[in-house]
This record gives structure tokens, C-alpha cells and sequence, in this order.
């Protein structure tokens, strides 16, 4: 569900497990700038984490379906 539009095409959502594949993706090209971690994050492994977690809300920016 589409919160707010911030310009340039980019918009904050609530998160959904449909952006799991997304998510994923954008942590694992990103390891250099968050730690420099090699462990491969999974799809599966973002469900998981946000369907057992105590997260009270998770917003996830996204450009054309990319995170």
C-alpha cells in the first residue's frame, strides 16, 4: 500500500511479503555499505524475519518496484 510519494518517482510503502525478492536483492548489493557482509540474504529469509518479528510497522521505499 502506497503511504506517500516523495518525488522522482519514489514511494513509501508498508511492507508486503511481494517485496521480499526486492528487499533481498537491495541487501545483498549493498553489503559494502552496511558492514561488508557475505552471507547471501534470501527472499525466504525476509518473510520470515518480518512474519516472526515484533515489528509494530516496516516502510520500504521503492523506485519502479525496486527497493
Amino acid at each position: 500500500m502506497l503511504l506517500r510519494e516523495i518525488g522522482g518517482g519514489i514511494g513509501i510503502y508498508e511492507y508486503e511479503d511481494s517485496m521480499a525478492e526486492s528487499l533481498a536483492d537491495m541487501w545483498n548489493r549493498s553489503w559494502d555499505n552496511w558492514g561488508g557482509s557475505n552471507e547471501v540474504t534470501t527472499a525466504g529469509q525476509i518473510k520470515a524475519k518480518h512474519s516472526g518479528g515484533s515489528f509494530l510497522k516496516v516502510y520500504v521505499a521503492m523506485l519502479g518496484g525496486e527497493a
